[in-house]
């Protein structure tokens, strides 16, 4: 492939994944093209950004599948496909009520024509496979070393440190929404283990639930994003879900609260990760973590309007405007 006509304007580095869900209606939505990475990188893209999209596929993925991104104007130089291990597969079914549990695709469809073709998982790739995915920073083309802004939504930050202390030494920004750390919760008291890692993001992302992971469940989130804070540069944002997302400035010791965008939504797969990509799109066009958080807001109203990635392709961008428009109303922000 040959290098942009332009420079890119940001990186997402993560995953890559085929999804498959089985909606509350019975209906299956097949073959998606999902993951972090490309969730992330259309949260920036929805913004006008210029996005290279540095993901690892599995030695099974066709590229071709690819493709609606490169004609959106998404760079797909940065795609790796990892010589011996299958693509990253996520399966869920909805519940009458609302909630996602693990779902096998081959079985459910077991003696149609369809069977054959589809994964035999419950719920999720095997775990070796998920860990033998990793982006290979030291393989990304060339001018992908040199963008202002960098979204990382796995650990590829700790396998590369020398690649992007080099990045960092050039006044990048980073945002990070990972779930890069294993083993027991910290406290909030002795955070140090779990800040160490993190220093010198920009912003960093997490979901309710990653910070329970971090924290131990229940942990007062103010709290624990006040500690975050005590490393990020920019902003913490907390995603709720539902609920909207909890924005920490720690400069001025802030709090805000983001409402979600009032949409019909049918499928919450991928509204953190855009989330994330929009975030950075907004701090990187802005400089303001605020409003920063309602451009992230806004990217993730247009994931959950429907099934796979793909989807948010088709996003008018006068409604990208109106959207962000209603939500500066809503918070009294002019």
């Amino acid at each position: 492939m040959r290098t942009p006509d332009r420079l890119l304007d940001a990186v997402s580095i993560s995953d890559l994944t085929l999804d498959y869900i089985l909606d509350a209606d019975g209906q299956p939505h097949l073959h998606l093209l999902g993951g972090k990475g490309v969730y992330a990188a259309l949260g920036m893209w929805l913004w006008g950004l210029r996005v290279g999209l540095a993901v690892s596929a599995g030695c099974d993925f066709d590229l071709t599948r690819l493709q609606p991104l490169r004609q959106a104007g998404i760079d797909l130089r940065g795609a790796q496909r990892h010589p011996h291990t299958s693509t990253v597969v996520w399966a869920q079914q909805y519940a009458p009520d609302g909630e996602r549990v693990a779902w096998n695709p081959r079985r459910h469809f077991a003696g149609t024509a369809l069977a054959d073709s589809l994964p035999d998982i419950d719920g999720f790739s095997a775990p070796s496979v998920v860990r033998a995915h990793h982006v290979d920073l030291s393989r990304l083309p060339a001018d992908y070393n040199a963008v202002p802004a960098y979204h990382f939504a796995g650990d590829e930050f700790l396998r590369y440190p020398q690649i992007v202390a080099g990045w960092k030494e050039k006044g990048t920004l980073f945002s990070l929404d990972a779930d890069w750390k294993g083993g027991p919760p910290a406290t909030l008291a002795n955070p140090d283990r779990i800040v160490a890692a993190l220093a010198g993001f920009t912003a960093l992302l997490p979901s309710a639930e990653d910070v329970y992971q971090l924290f131990g469940a229940g942990v007062d989130l103010r709290q624990a994003a006040r500690v975050l804070g005590s490393v990020a540069e920019s902003a913490v944002a907390v995603k709720l879900g539902a609920a909207g997302s909890l924005l920490y400035q720690p400069q001025t010791d802030c709090f805000d609260h983001i409402p979600v965008v009032p949409v019909v939504a049918v499928d919450p797969t991928g509204a953190g990760d855009a989330y994330a990509g929009g975030f950075l799109a907004g701090l990187l066009k802005t400089g303001d973590p605020l409003e920063a958080a309602l451009w992230a807001t806004v990217s993730a109203s247009f994931v959950v309007e429907g099934y796979g990635a793909a989807y948010a392709l088709g996003a008018d961008r006068r409604e990208v405007t109106r959207r962000l428009a209603w939500l500066k109303e809503k918070i009294g922000r002019k």
